[in-house]
């Protein structure tokens, strides 16, 4: 009986945060959308489409070090 009790109560608790883990989720969300620039749409989707012809191109010309 006890068994079954307990396994009743993880799955009842599956998938759910503690308070704690909740209120540090919600803090690094907030960094994270801090971080995010705030800057025209087609500023950063020229910023994509450079990345992607380098990408396509071979990347970079020269050696990191």
């Amino acid at each position: 009986m006890i068994v079954r009790e307990a396994i009743q109560e993880y799955a009842a608790r599956t998938g759910r945060l503690t308070e704690e883990e909740r209120l540090h989720m919600l803090k690094l969300f907030d960094r994270m959308i801090a971080r995010i620039p705030s800057r025209p749409q087609e500023e950063a989707e020229a910023e994509i489409a450079e990345i992607r012809a380098a990408r396509r191109s071979g990347g970079r010309r020269t050696r990191l070090e």
